[in-house]
């Protein structure tokens, strides 16, 4: 099992992701399926991420990203709650390849862990 504090890891992926394309991904954690889509908006009003529970799938959309040396996200991200209790986060690390936000590639990484507190 590998942990980072108290928060087990339960998936970890890397992405190569062209411009302006959107990311579909499946994890399972733990025995729960957890369906996403993951949607970059380089030049949106404001920098941060937002969480938007959709009927099927978690859309997680990360606005103004716009750092070619990186941006990460500094502390778990709350996704879910298993049936367990435990909850599902994630942590993400971003970086841009090319000349403008909008039409740059993506490098994209996020870890999906679980724990009862972050």
């Amino acid at each position: 099992m590998n942990k980072i504090g108290k928060l087990e890891i339960v998936d970890t992926r890397t992405l190569i992701v062209p411009p302006n394309e959107e990311v579909w991904m499946t994890i399972v954690a733990k025995g729960w399926t957890v369906k996403l889509n993951i949607v970059f908006e380089p030049l949106g009003s404001e920098h941060g991420v937002r969480i938007e529970p959709q009927k099927d799938r978690a859309r997680i959309v990360f606005s103004k990203w716009e750092n070619s040396l990186g941006t990460a996200t500094r502390v778990p991200v709350e996704l879910g709650t298993h049936s367990s209790g435990e909850k599902l986060y994630f942590m993400a690390a971003h970086y841009l390849i090319g000349e403008s936000p909008s039409q740059s590639t993506i490098k994209f990484d996020i870890q999906f862990l679980m724990g009862s507190a972050a």
